[in-house]
């Protein structure tokens, strides 16, 4: 162990031992070692509290659940050097495992790339129509200085009809409004008229 290490199981020990003097009023730091030691050999609550059982220290639940998770928290890593090696064999094995689980719950983004839509969309953004089998070209009648012009319509020109329309609509004068509020006024008036008689 470096110094560091040293350090860290001694603040440890001594975190073990002020729980022990809050809850037992015993400041033991070999019972503090003890504990610390069967915490390591066992890693879940029921399998400590059998073996502090079993060794005649039959604390709390609280207090066994606490002293606990205090070792689990505070207790010094092994070496950076060996843990490095174990983490790049377990970061690719749960990448592998990641990407399985991404492909099982999104089966739709897990499709591989297609050129064939690749190439349909990139003719789209040349603005080059897509024909498909039930769609057929809409075809329009527009002036131009030499008579009428037949061309199949676009999106982008039922686009600007469609906007060309809604700006008429906003332009319109509302309906007939105004005669409610004369009707409105008159009912105020006579209302008036009567409080003052």
């Amino acid at each position: 162990m470096d110094e560091l290490q040293k350090l860290e199981y001694l603040s440890l020990v001594s975190k073990v031992c002020t729980e022990l003097e809050n809850h037992l009023g015993l400041n033991d730091k070999d019972l503090a070692e003890f504990i610390i030691h069967l915490a390591e050999k066992n890693d879940t609550f029921e399998k400590f509290k059998k073996a502090l059982d079993e060794n005649g220290a039959e604390f709390a639940d609280s207090l066994v659940a606490n002293l606990l998770r205090l070792i689990q928290k505070m207790k010094p890593k092994p070496k950076a050097e060996v843990k490095l090696k174990k983490e790049e064999e377990i970061d690719n094995e749960t990448l592998k495992s990641d990407i399985e689980i991404k492909k099982k719950l999104f089966p739709g983004l897990a499709i591989a790339d297609d050129p064939k839509i690749r190439d349909m969309l990139a003719d789209e953004d040349e603005e080059k129509p897509i024909k498909t089998e039930n769609s057929q070209p809409i075809k329009t009648e527009r002036m131009d200085e030499d008579g009428p012009i037949k061309a199949e319509k676009g999106d982008t020109d039922i686009a600007v009809d469609m906007m060309n329309e809604l700006e008429a609509l906003k332009n319109a004068p509302p309906p007939q409004e105004k005669n409610r509020e004369k009707d409105r006024r008159r009912d105020r008036s006579r209302s008036r008229e009567k409080d003052r008689r």
